[in-house]
């Protein structure tokens, strides 16, 4: 079943894809924004997933791939940094769109005073773990990704972190997918000796902090593109 990695990436983008031609969405409008925003924070994530490939920390199996690539990589890890980012994002907006998540609007003062405490908390797991590049990376990385929205667009990041929390359903499904679950080899493996060796499920615990910032990146970026906050994102064309 070599097109099991192309049939999730695409059954992850499509419903979303298609629900932004719906007439009382019409997110298509923005899609030039979007996509080039996703493509800019795509391009480092490609030379980050390029460099753990070559460095072994984590690979793909021949078995769910269909056997082409680009520099080390299979066509569908390419696509994965469309597809994910894509879905995860057009659900933040939409759920802030129709004031699905406004109960959980986060405080000024509770956004910093738990941003504190994350940084701290993930930057000493970082330090203490410098010999595992997955760990080590993925910690600096979130640092610095969540310390920038912080301080250049904290009312973007106030309003993806309850989110966030929700995305994490249907990213947990895809990766827990993509690491075993349900099947007799994983589509992606990882190396144990480069990263805790903790996992939610099949899914690396790492891959919190690396989603994070996989989607607060493009995020930042769109809105930069749009020169709009997140509140008018659904107006912005």
């Amino acid at each position: 079943m070599n097109y099991l990695y192309l049939l999730i990436n695409l059954a992850t983008i499509s419903v979303p894809l298609m629900a932004s031609y719906h007439p009382k969405i019409q997110f298509y409008k923005n899609h030039r924004k979007f996509f080039l925003a996703i493509a800019i924070s795509g391009l480092l994530f490609i030379l980050w997933d390029v460099f753990f490939a070559h460095k072994e920390v984590w690979g793909f199996s021949d078995s769910y791939t269909l056997g082409f690539g680009l520099f080390g990589l299979p066509v569908e890890e390419w696509f994965f940094f469309l597809c994910i980012p894509y879905a995860s994002l057009f659900l933040h907006i939409q759920l802030h769109r129709f004031g699905w998540l406004s109960p959980l609007k986060l405080s000024d003062k509770q956004l910093l005073r738990g941003s504190v405490l994350l940084l701290l908390f993930v930057l000493v797991v970082g330090l203490l773990h410098y010999d595992r590049w997955y760990t080590f990376v993925n910690a600096l990385f979130f640092v610095l990704v969540f310390s920038f929205a912080l301080r250049y667009q904290p009312h973007e990041l106030k309003m993806f972190l309850p989110s966030f929390v929700a995305i994490l359903i249907p990213f947990f499904m895809v990766n827990g997918l993509l690491t075993g679950s349900l099947l007799s080899e994983p589509v992606v493996w990882y190396d144990n000796d480069e990263n805790l060796g903790i996992r939610i499920g099949t899914v690396p615990v790492e891959d919190l902090f690396y989603a994070f910032s996989m989607l607060m990146l493009p995020l930042m970026i769109y809105v930069r593109l749009l020169g709009t906050t997140a509140p008018d994102l659904k107006t912005a064309h």
